[in-house]
């Protein structure tokens, strides 16, 4: 018997009522998503390698066109360059968002700050999995134009809890599974002890927070929404093995089967994996699993902290209602903890423009004229044209010099040289190739290739920075994703982590440091900063370019030496530019400067052979003015004496070149006499 359940404002609500208007809400989200579901297989199969397919959307399945013949297939792939060189420049940058704390005491907030973003460093490497779940989504998201990441605290993961003296923490198992905090768990372990029951324990596990990784199919959104900020609610489905189901959620899931259409973990049924119309795949659908809808519904009057319902089966068995979403902002608001990543987003849908989509008919023209240039090139060989009474005796072998016996009274073999590919095909297939790279914004600077008008780095890195600025705002909404993402990781440690726990983070010179954290130090207020900047060349031969222009500016500036030409030998064995040299001229000031701070209190530092005088003085005489605006006339005399010592040294040093006289000339080699005449 279903028990009813208690809303926030006090009334009951029968839990088949909750059930039944959830399920509505999915079915019609299903339904009107059919329309997209079309485009996003052909997405996936252009991306897998194979634009010769259309979508059959009576029995929803990938098929062959009509005529197509297998032997005359040739698929010249453009589509992978163009997909790797955007998940490139993705992946380009460091992902991770830096956290701002407001503290009163600049120096205070600084090291909260510093503790915090080591936290969140160790959660991002080593429980959230951060930089490889961002690659996994951003591929979906380049093939099916949105993905999303979904934040979630995951009970069953991480290492045994341990108790005070070190041993594993043993809580009881109740009909909704295992307690995690001590306060539920005793009050369990009275209240059946009251009936003469004994409990049963387990040990549990710390937990981890996950960030799992959704396409499109993994999203129910409502109808004529177009913009995730104004859902009402959405659902997020996703298969989960049955076992663990059954784990978590207790003697209300004991009945739960595994769904038979589960055709992937990315929200697909097994019947669209066909190729054809009765086409078996039964044996490619998941096994085990059981389809989980995950409901979500954002704070409103009803719910002022908004609702997660979770339906699973293909049945939507009701398995539990949680009167309130899992995370809560730094400014309150609560939060579903799902994280969208958009490509080219439509006015018109909220399902934005894949980046495959675009390139799909370009390459499919591609693949077309390269499938005629060699069924020309086939049916336009040599051949040679003979009447039928002219057949031949012997059928001809090929073999070089063969003779072949035609009859006496046959006609002359009439030859046809055939006919080759013209250079318009070649034409033809750049035109597309052009209307690609216009379709996908990517120009030949991310394809890897160097203009010719690109003679520096800098005209490269702008170039760069110009074909990065079409996708600009693309990337700006997947840094906010990430923040928000950041938010709910913080969340999760202030609510699940223990008062203290050993992080590990990268110290100076890229060594790890073990540092213990405290939760406590988390303030309420908090912003994360997603991070900025475009990125940069990174390609060999962008860096080789830096290279050759930070020497070739060296040697301009006649600072080139032996030094700088160690230095272009290292860096391009490195393959980047390492740290300049040492400018002589910097080593001179400093040694100015010190002087003054000698002359200042009172010293009177002696002149060296080797001094520059005119980087000395300069310096000397900046010294000297502040003295005199501070009314030490002993400094002011005392650095006058040091800068005629400079100058009566460089007058010595002239005087001492003038005596030796200029170097002689090297010698010239003597011509070698004519040769004798013979």
């Amino acid at each position: 018997m279903a028990v009813a359940l208690r809303r926030p404002d006090g009334q009951l609500t029968d839990p088949d009522d909750v059930a039944a208007e959830i399920r509505e809400r999915i079915r019609h989200a299903q339904e009107d998503r059919r329309r997209f579901e079309g485009a996003w297989h052909l997405n996936l199969a252009a991306a897998a390698g194979d634009t010769n397919r259309v979508w059959d959307r009576f029995n929803r399945v990938l098929a062959r066109p009509p005529g197509y013949d297998e032997a005359d297939a040739y698929h010249a792939d453009r589509i992978t360059e163009f997909r790797a060189a955007q998940l490139g420049e993705l992946q380009a940058e460091d992902d991770r968002p830096e956290l701002l704390t407001a503290h009163e005491g600049s120096d205070q907030a600084q090291a909260v700050a510093r503790q915090i973003n080591a936290a969140v460093g160790h959660a991002w490497e080593y429980e959230w999995d951060a930089d490889m779940a961002l690659l996994e989504a951003r591929r979906k998201c380049l093939d099916l134009g949105v993905s999303a990441i979904r934040s979630r605290f995951d009970p069953t993961a991480g290492p045994r809890r341990e108790a005070a003296d070190g041993k594993p923490l043993d809580m009881p198992v109740g009909p909704d599974g295992p307690f995690t905090k001590i306060s539920d768990a005793r009050r369990y372990v009275a209240e059946i002890a009251e009936r003469g029951q004994i409990a049963k324990f387990r040990p549990i596990n710390e937990g981890r927070t996950r960030w799992e990784v959704g396409s499109a199919f993994n999203l129910l959104v409502p109808a004529g929404i177009y913009h995730e900020r104004d859902f009402p609610h959405f659902t997020w489905v996703r298969p989960r093995p049955v076992d663990t189901v059954r784990e978590e959620y207790g003697s209300v899931a004991a009945g739960l089967q595994e769904d038979t259409d589960i055709g992937s973990l990315d929200g697909m049924s097994a019947r669209e994996y066909g190729d054809r119309p009765g086409h078996d795949t039964v044996a490619g659908r998941v096994r085990g699993h059981v389809w989980v809808f995950t409901h979500y519904e954002f704070p409103c009057p009803r719910y002022p902290q908004g609702r997660i319902v979770v339906l699973a089966g293909s049945d939507m068995q009701l398995l539990d209602v949680t009167d309130r979403l899992s995370y809560q902002a730094p400014d309150g608001t609560w939060r579903a903890g799902v994280a969208f990543l958009h490509w080219w987003r439509r006015s018109d849908a909220f399902w934005s423009r894949a980046f495959v989509e675009a390139l799909r008919d370009p390459q499919r023209m591609i693949d077309r004229r390269r499938q005629q240039e060699i069924r020309i090139i086939d049916l336009g060989m040599p051949k040679v044209f003979m009447k039928e009474r002219s057949k031949p005796k012997v059928k001809p072998s090929g073999v070089p010099l063969e003779a072949v016996y035609l009859p006496n009274d046959a006609d002359p073999p009439e030859f046809f040289q055939g006919i080759g590919p013209g250079p318009w095909m070649r034409e033809s297939v750049d035109a597309y190739s052009e209307d690609m790279a216009h379709a996908a914004t990517i120009g030949p600077v991310l394809l890897g290739e160097n203009p010719e008008n690109a003679q520096t780095y800098g005209q490269l890195a702008l170039l760069n920075e110009r074909e990065s600025g079409k996708r600009v705002h693309i990337t700006a909404e997947h840094d906010l994703q990430i923040a928000y993402l950041v938010e709910c990781g913080v969340h999760d440690i202030r609510e699940y982590w223990p008062d203290k726990k050993q992080v590990l983070v990268s110290g100076a010179a890229n060594e790890l440091q073990a540092q213990l954290f405290s939760k406590s130090v988390i303030p309420d207020l908090y912003v994360v900063r997603a991070a900025k900047g475009a990125a940069k060349p990174r390609t060999q031969g962008a860096q080789l370019k830096l290279i050759e222009d930070i020497f070739q500016a060296a040697v301009q500036a006649r600072v080139a030496d032996q030094r700088w030409v160690k230095w272009l030998a290292d860096s391009t064995k490195a393959g980047q530019a390492l740290p300049v040299p040492d400018d002589p001229a910097s080593e001179q000031t400093d040694k100015a400067q010190l002087e003054n701070d000698l002359m200042l209190q009172g010293q009177q530092p002696p002149v060296a052979y080797y001094d520059n005088l005119e980087i000395h003085v300069p310096e000397h005489r900046r010294a000297q003015d502040r003295a005199l605006m501070a009314d030490d006339m002993d400094s002011f005399v005392r650095i006058e004496q040091h800068v005629k010592a400079h100058e009566q040294r460089a007058l010595e040093n002239a005087q001492q070149l003038a005596e030796v006289g200029p170097p002689p000339p090297e010698p010239v080699p003597a011509e070698p006499p004519p040769p004798a005449a013979p």
